[in-house]
């Protein structure tokens, strides 16, 4: 009985973690467009939190498929291939040359296959899984030194103006706290307004892009991303109204990207019997 516990002790021993070793990558996004769009949109904020901006978003490369592709193995979500017809979005490779990949119904945060047009010959000829993307934003990849594969039947694509190429969306969001009385004493309500960018609908915020101000009843305008929107009301859902007196103008935006990878030591367990 005794050797059994001082086995087990050792195993906990040999389990123990090693301490493991962090490392950071950066590197900057291809640069995105965000498309201009008419102000004049108006309503009220009905949730505590509302997009109550959108507007179009591509990068600054796009091509459209002149042949199909077959489904490439590894490919995440994107199971079906692509066909003629297909419009893909151009990002920066390894190597400061261009790849393109396409968007999917039902994708969030999930590896993409991109392709490559290794020899310049208008086809493209190699597949290429990226890595997860920044934020889960498609158009943020990091590229990484991921197996590629040849393809089969190497797909003809010419180039098509970017602005007509795959799209999410750019946008504004509205936060709004209300106002609150506790033990006699009347907090006033405040007014948030944020950039990011929207996914399948979901709002994805972007550091440092944001305004805020307190809400006391006069009417309060917010300058985020060069847009204007003004409040009015009172700050309760339902009751505090917007307008968009400035949309964001067409402008150039890029990121960096960051990820931290660990590395680290994992052990095996081995009993010897006495």
């Amino acid at each position: 009985m005794r050797n059994l516990v001082f086995a087990a002790l050792n195993a906990l021993a040999v389990l123990a973690p090693a301490q493991a070793a962090a490392q950071t990558m950066r590197a900057q996004s291809t640069p995105i467009v965000i498309h201009d769009a008419q102000a004049g949109g108006e309503g009220v904020v009905l949730e505590r939190q509302q997009i109550i901006q959108r507007q179009r978003v591509t990068t600054i490369r796009a091509v459209q498929l002149q042949a199909p592709i077959a489904r490439p193995s590894e490919s995440g979500r994107q199971r079906e291939g692509f066909p003629a017809g297909e419009r893909l979005f151009g990002i920066y490779d390894d190597y400061d040359s261009w790849a393109y990949c396409a968007l999917r119904e039902g994708f969030f945060g999930d590896r993409l296959t991109c392709y490559l047009d290794t020899d310049d010959d208008g086809r493209l000829d190699l597949a290429k899984p990226s890595g997860a993307p920044f934020l889960g934003i498609p158009f943020f990849i990091f590229a990484e030194g991921a197996e590629t594969r040849p393809l089969e039947s190497p797909a003809a694509y010419s180039r098509i103006p970017y602005a007509d190429g795959p799209a999410i969306e750019a946008g504004l969001r509205a936060t709004l706290t209300e106002a609150r009385t506790r033990r006699g004493e009347t907090t006033p309500g405040r007014i948030s307004l944020e950039f990011g960018y929207i996914v399948e609908n979901r709002f994805i915020p972007v550091t440092g892009s944001s305004q805020s101000a307190p809400f006391t009843g006069a009417p309060v305008q917010l300058r985020v991303r060069d847009a204007l929107v003004e409040f009015s009301g009172a700050a309760v859902r339902g009751q505090l109204g917007y307008r968009v007196l400035e949309a964001m103008p067409a402008q150039i935006d890029r990121v960096e990207m960051t990820r931290t990878v660990t590395y680290g030591t994992t052990y095996v367990p081995v009993y010897i019997p006495r």
